[in-house]
């Protein structure tokens, strides 16, 4: 897992912290299109320039990937060896 460890370029961007926040890296498993995921709150960040855009990750509230436009869409926590990934998408900032 890659963490996201600029908590106050984070909240700048309008997340909201509980203090026990977990930031980690995401990609849709069909597209590869990045996101914000909090492990600790299930909260998904879908838009990197407004964090006040979330999606609680839970069955009940499906919706599609903004890269494929998949509605069955999963994710998959990037891994250490794929920093370069993160670097060059456009949640780098949060790195």
């Amino acid at each position: 897992m890659i963490r996201a460890n600029n908590l106050s370029e984070i909240k700048l961007r309008g997340a909201s912290l509980s203090g026990n926040d977990e930031f980690v890296f995401v990609e849709c498993k069909f597209c590869s299109r990045q996101y914000l995921y909090n492990n600790e709150t299930l909260i998904l960040y879908k838009n990197a320039q407004d964090l006040s855009k979330t999606e609680f990750n839970v069955d009940e509230q499906p919706s599609s990937c903004l890269g494929c436009e998949n509605p069955d869409w999963d994710f998959r926590e990037l891994e250490g060896h794929e920093i370069d990934k993160v670097n060059n998408g456009e949640w780098h900032w949060a790195y």
